[in-house]
């Protein structure tokens, strides 16, 4: 009798430890998932920020890489804006206190070359031209010129003392201007 009355006064805290020894595996298993589902969603968030930071610089190169196309273009001409391509080198040439003085060029010629040849290519033109200025000034010119798309290259320079202005001197070089075909560039441009 001995035994059911011990048995009788420990089953029900017998059955509270028990009962609290698996709610506490249980909280501390439910810690843990909510523990591991914390650091899911942490790792989700940080990548989507990480995307999303992502994508606002790749907006601003975008609008960059926009910007030089426009640039790209502003610096490429066809034959029917030969004249344009001038006005656009004088304008640059001004801006370094360089003064054209004299363009020649023959694109009839070289036209008829391109038709002959049947390419699609651009067109390269020979041209000299004259320019007058100080020495300084005229290297500064030369240098950005080379830098322009449309200028193939200068093979030909020759420098002299200018008579009539004491300090300044007189640059004549030869080289090629590069012409493209506008309507494919556009055609390329719209993907076609």
């Amino acid at each position: 009798m001995d035994g059911r009355i011990i048995f009788k006064s420990l089953w029900f805290p017998c059955l509270l430890v028990i009962m609290l020894a698996v709610l506490i595996f249980w909280r501390e298993s439910d810690t843990k998932n909510l523990a591991n589902i914390y650091a899911n969603k942490e790792t989700d968030f940080n990548a989507k920020y990480s995307l999303l930071a992502s994508s606002e610089r790749l907006k601003e190169r975008l609008a960059n890489y926009d910007e030089q196309a426009k640039n790209f273009h502003d610096d490429l001409f066809s034959l029917d804006e030969a004249v344009t391509m001038i006005r656009t080198i004088a304008e640059m040439s001004g801006n370094y206190q360089v003064r054209l003085t004299d363009f020649e060029y023959d694109i009839p010629k070289y036209l008829q070359q391109k038709r002959l040849s049947g390419q699609d290519v651009a067109v390269t033109v020979p041209f000299e031209a004259s320019f007058a200025g100080y020495y300084i000034n005229i290297g500064k010119f030369i240098e950005q010129l080379e830098k322009r798309i449309y200028l193939a290259n200068i093979y030909d320079v020759k420098l002299q003392n200018n008579t009539n202005t004491p300090g300044e001197v007189n640059c004549v070089f030869k080289g090629a201007l590069k012409f493209i075909d506008r309507a494919k560039l556009e055609l390329a441009d719209n993907g076609e």
